[in-house]
């Protein structure tokens, strides 16, 4: 071989060009922003002005007075069913209505878990509250909390 024909071509090779990383910066706080979103849209904030009832412990604990600030978080479970009694004779609970009879059959069987907010009518006597809430115990739920708004004149 001869020196001629080793002769080497110079190759340029191009270095990349800075980019910016504000686009990619861009669609990161798109993604964060639609995904705290869905996160605010799918969670489930619970206003449940009235009072809490400790069905913890053995016998029923029901506060003396009204609070003046709403429940605390920290008071509810992240479990919260809801109970509609209307009258003595309706009770709405998960989609069904039951009777009083009815509804003890129910919570036999039933396993409920956290709390229980208790939505009553004005018809509704202390007898059947006090029935719900010995049936609720029965029933695994731990606190129950009675909704309340305060009377318009």
């Amino acid at each position: 071989m001869s020196e001629e024909s080793q002769t080497f071509e110079a190759v340029r090779i191009a270095a990349p060009k800075y980019e910016s990383p504000a686009p990619q910066a861009v669609a990161f706080l798109d993604v964060a922003l639609i995904t705290a979103i869905f996160i605010l849209l799918s969670s489930s904030f619970v206003m449940a002005p009235g009072f809490g009832i400790d069905l913890g412990g053995e016998a029923i604990s029901i506060p003396e007075s009204l609070p003046d600030a709403p429940l605390d978080a920290s008071a509810v479970n992240s479990s919260v069913s809801v109970l509609n009694v209307r009258g003595n004779s309706m009770i709405i609970f998960e989609g069904k209505i039951y009777s009083p009879e009815s509804f003890a059959k129910e919570m036999k069987t039933y396993k409920g878990e956290g709390t229980l907010l208790l939505k009553l009518d004005k018809g509704v006597d202390s007898q059947t509250f006090l029935h719900i809430c010995q049936l609720a115990k029965a029933a695994g739920f731990s606190r129950a909390q009675l909704a309340a708004k305060p009377a318009e004149y």
